[in-house]
Protein backbone atom coordinates (compact mmCIF):
# COMPACT_ATOMS: atom_id res chain seq x y z
CA UNK A 1 0.00 0.00 0.00
CA UNK A 2 1.57 3.34 -1.10
CA UNK A 3 2.05 6.30 1.04
CA UNK A 4 -0.70 8.91 1.38
CA UNK A 5 0.03 12.79 0.69
CA UNK A 6 0.60 14.41 3.62
CA UNK A 7 -0.29 17.55 2.25
CA UNK A 8 -3.48 16.08 0.98
CA UNK A 9 -4.45 15.37 4.06
CA UNK A 10 -2.85 18.77 5.94
CA UNK A 11 -6.08 21.03 6.99
CA UNK A 12 -4.04 23.84 5.62
CA UNK A 13 -4.15 21.76 1.83
CA UNK A 14 -6.09 25.12 0.08
CA UNK A 15 -3.20 27.35 1.73
CA UNK A 16 -0.35 25.60 0.74
CA UNK A 17 -2.10 24.65 -2.98
CA UNK A 18 -2.33 28.27 -3.05
CA UNK A 19 0.98 29.38 -2.23
CA UNK A 20 2.97 26.68 -4.59
CA UNK A 21 0.81 28.28 -7.11
CA UNK A 22 1.67 31.68 -6.22
CA UNK A 23 5.79 30.67 -6.61
CA UNK A 24 6.89 30.78 -2.85
CA UNK A 25 9.17 29.00 -1.89
CA UNK A 26 8.48 25.25 -0.96
CA UNK A 27 10.53 25.47 2.07
CA UNK A 28 8.65 28.55 3.40
CA UNK A 29 5.80 27.03 3.00
CA UNK A 30 6.72 23.92 5.17
CA UNK A 31 7.80 26.05 7.39
CA UNK A 32 5.04 27.70 7.70
CA UNK A 33 2.34 24.75 7.62
CA UNK A 34 4.26 22.49 9.56
CA UNK A 35 4.55 19.56 6.51
CA UNK A 36 7.96 18.04 5.25
CA UNK A 37 9.91 20.32 2.64
CA UNK A 38 9.98 16.85 0.60
CA UNK A 39 6.54 15.74 1.00
CA UNK A 40 5.80 19.86 -0.79
CA UNK A 41 7.57 19.48 -3.03
CA UNK A 42 6.15 15.81 -3.81
CA UNK A 43 2.59 17.49 -3.78
CA UNK A 44 3.37 19.75 -6.23
CA UNK A 45 4.30 17.33 -8.74
CA UNK A 46 1.81 14.57 -8.15
CA UNK A 47 -0.83 16.37 -7.00
CA UNK A 48 -0.93 20.01 -7.76
CA UNK A 49 -3.62 21.02 -11.01
CA UNK A 50 -2.08 22.21 -14.17
CA UNK A 51 -5.47 24.34 -14.22
CA UNK A 52 -4.35 26.08 -10.94
CA UNK A 53 -0.99 27.25 -12.72
CA UNK A 54 -3.17 28.25 -15.34
CA UNK A 55 -6.04 30.05 -13.28
CA UNK A 56 -3.17 32.04 -11.46
CA UNK A 57 -1.74 33.22 -14.78
CA UNK A 58 -4.84 34.11 -16.27
CA UNK A 59 -5.63 36.58 -12.81
CA UNK A 60 -2.12 37.78 -12.89
CA UNK A 61 -2.78 38.93 -16.59
CA UNK A 62 -5.69 40.36 -16.10
CA UNK A 63 -4.43 42.27 -12.53
CA UNK A 64 -1.62 43.44 -15.24
CA UNK A 65 -3.97 44.67 -17.56
CA UNK A 66 -5.97 46.83 -15.18
CA UNK A 67 -2.78 48.45 -14.25
CA UNK A 68 -1.72 49.41 -17.56
CA UNK A 69 -5.16 50.98 -17.89
CA UNK A 70 -4.81 52.81 -15.09
CA UNK A 71 -1.51 54.08 -16.19
CA UNK A 72 -3.13 54.62 -19.46
CA UNK A 73 -6.15 57.21 -17.96
CA UNK A 74 -3.08 58.96 -15.57
CA UNK A 75 -1.45 59.40 -18.41
CA UNK A 76 -4.00 61.03 -20.25
CA UNK A 77 -4.44 63.61 -16.96
CA UNK A 78 -1.03 64.69 -17.26
CA UNK A 79 -1.20 64.90 -20.90
CA UNK A 80 -4.26 67.10 -20.33
CA UNK A 81 -2.16 69.15 -17.44
CA UNK A 82 0.17 69.69 -19.73
CA UNK A 83 -1.84 71.43 -22.68
CA UNK A 84 -3.60 73.09 -19.58
CA UNK A 85 0.03 74.54 -18.07
CA UNK A 86 0.81 75.56 -22.07
CA UNK A 87 -2.04 77.30 -22.51
CA UNK A 88 -1.81 79.22 -19.27
CA UNK A 89 1.96 80.09 -19.99
CA UNK A 90 3.27 78.23 -17.11
CA UNK A 91 6.51 76.36 -18.93
CA UNK A 92 7.55 75.17 -15.08
CA UNK A 93 4.68 73.62 -14.13
CA UNK A 94 4.09 71.78 -18.05
CA UNK A 95 7.89 70.79 -18.20
CA UNK A 96 7.50 69.31 -14.10
CA UNK A 97 4.19 67.22 -16.34
CA UNK A 98 5.90 66.55 -19.13
CA UNK A 99 8.48 64.69 -17.23
CA UNK A 100 6.21 62.64 -15.49
CA UNK A 101 4.35 61.89 -18.85
CA UNK A 102 7.36 60.78 -19.73
CA UNK A 103 7.88 58.39 -16.81
CA UNK A 104 4.26 57.31 -17.10
CA UNK A 105 4.85 56.57 -20.77
CA UNK A 106 8.10 54.95 -20.20
CA UNK A 107 6.45 52.37 -17.17
CA UNK A 108 3.46 51.64 -19.78
CA UNK A 109 5.80 50.64 -22.46
CA UNK A 110 8.22 48.47 -20.30
CA UNK A 111 4.89 46.46 -18.90
CA UNK A 112 3.43 45.90 -22.01
CA UNK A 113 6.99 44.81 -23.89
CA UNK A 114 6.78 47.90 -26.29
CA UNK A 115 10.68 49.23 -24.41
CA UNK A 116 13.04 46.23 -24.56
CA UNK A 117 16.13 47.41 -22.48
CA UNK A 118 17.93 44.42 -22.74
CA UNK A 119 21.35 45.05 -24.26
CA UNK A 120 21.18 44.25 -28.28
CA UNK A 121 23.89 42.44 -30.08
CA UNK A 122 24.62 43.47 -33.92
CA UNK A 123 27.00 40.94 -36.10
CA UNK A 124 28.57 43.76 -38.83
CA UNK A 125 30.57 41.80 -41.47
CA UNK A 126 33.55 43.45 -42.46
CA UNK A 127 34.47 41.25 -45.14
CA UNK A 128 31.61 41.52 -46.85
CA UNK A 129 31.74 45.11 -47.49
CA UNK A 130 32.42 46.78 -51.52
CA UNK A 131 35.39 48.81 -49.30
CA UNK A 132 37.23 45.47 -48.08
CA UNK A 133 36.71 43.10 -51.08
CA UNK A 134 38.52 46.24 -53.17
CA UNK A 135 41.21 46.29 -50.61
CA UNK A 136 42.24 42.75 -51.56
CA UNK A 137 41.63 43.25 -55.08
CA UNK A 138 44.01 46.23 -55.26
CA UNK A 139 46.44 43.61 -52.54
CA UNK A 140 46.12 40.73 -54.93
CA UNK A 141 46.65 43.01 -57.90
CA UNK A 142 49.49 44.30 -56.37
CA UNK A 143 51.34 41.02 -55.58
CA UNK A 144 50.98 40.07 -59.18
CA UNK A 145 54.89 40.13 -59.97
CA UNK A 146 55.23 38.31 -57.01
CA UNK A 147 53.82 35.06 -57.58
CA UNK A 148 55.08 32.92 -53.80
CA UNK A 149 54.40 36.35 -52.24
CA UNK A 150 50.64 36.45 -53.64
CA UNK A 151 50.37 32.72 -52.94
CA UNK A 152 51.15 33.24 -49.58
CA UNK A 153 49.06 36.46 -48.73
CA UNK A 154 46.42 34.27 -50.31
CA UNK A 155 46.86 31.40 -48.02
CA UNK A 156 46.96 34.25 -44.98
CA UNK A 157 43.58 36.02 -46.25
CA UNK A 158 42.33 32.50 -47.13
CA UNK A 159 43.14 30.49 -43.09
CA UNK A 160 41.87 34.37 -41.63
CA UNK A 161 38.31 33.80 -43.81
CA UNK A 162 38.67 36.68 -46.08
CA UNK A 163 37.79 35.74 -49.61
CA UNK A 164 40.53 37.24 -52.27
Amino acid sequence: MGQHCTVCHSPNLAAIDEELVAGRSQAAIAAEHGVNEAAVQRHRKAHLSPALFAVAARRDERRSVKLVDRLDSVAAKVETLIESAEEDGNPALMLAAAREFRSGIELIARMTGELDERPQMVTVNVLASAEVTELLRMLMSALEPFPEARIAAAAALDEGGAAA
